[in-house]
């Protein structure tokens, strides 16, 4: 038997086909908003980790690099003093080991967003749709994501001082709240547009409130993770 067949799936599918249209909407964006929560404690706590992660190895890889450039500058001064066949080439392993390191730290920093690019990025999605017109804009404060040994996250107030000796590194959250006039397909655009975008963008509490049709207003929380301090431009 398929699972549509089971009759207590069949008593659900009978019901939502005699709801009005406008009704259907509202299950919708509640099933949604249900969806978003669930992604948001599955997928969004691994990915900050995997963030935590990505700046530590970052601070290791330029910790290196300096190391090879420091190698290199006495290198280049033996090569000056005694010329050798062999100083050659080991001028040239490191000359490459350093430029790999760099494209490493190129590519673990790739993904995340300087603050005040993220609005222009946000905005260009917005003017992509005519049906989407912008109520308000709150820039939240940013939030300090401590990385610790242990591979924890761990918040900290903002005017909280970090302990240069015990942190290993540290990211940052960037957030803000928008709400805007849409109609209920492109605000469903709108998220499939932020998420192909290709850096890390997230958002979360989504809520969508039906008005005059085809009409409702959204409101919802958008943030990105930087390794800078610097706030949102607005």
């Amino acid at each position: 038997m398929s699972w549509w067949q089971n009759k207590y799936i069949a008593v659900l599918i009978d019901a939502y086909e005699k709801v009005s249209a406008r009704e259907r909407k509202i299950i919708l964006v509640t099933v949604l908003s249900l969806l978003s929560l669930i992604v948001y404690v599955l997928a969004i706590e691994p990915l900050i980790v995997e963030y935590k992660s990505l700046a530590v190895k970052s601070n290791s890889l330029q910790d290196k690099n300096r190391l090879i450039e420091t190698q290199l500058k006495l290198t280049l001064e033996r090569k000056y003093q005694d010329p050798n066949i062999q100083l050659g080439k080991d001028i040239e392993r490191l000359e490459n080991k350093s430029l790999s390191l760099d494209e490493d730290i190129g590519r673990l920093t790739k993904a995340l967003v300087a603050p005040k690019q993220m609005v222009q990025l946000l905005e260009n999605v917005l003017k992509s749709d005519k049906k989407m017109k912008l109520i308000s804009f709150v820039n939240l404060p940013k939030e300090d994501v401590e990385l610790v040994s242990d591979m924890t996250p761990a918040k900290i107030n903002t005017e909280t001082k970090l302990n240069s000796s015990t942190s290993e590194g540290l990211i940052y959250k960037h957030a803000f709240e928008i709400e805007m006039k849409s109609t209920y397909d492109s605000m469903v655009g709108y998220l499939k547009r932020i998420d192909k975008l290709p850096w890390k963008i997230f958002w979360q509490d989504l809520r969508y409130e039906a008005g005059t049709y085809p009409y409702g207003v959204l409101k919802i929380k958008i943030y990105t993770l930087s390794t800078s301090k610097e706030v949102l431009g607005v």
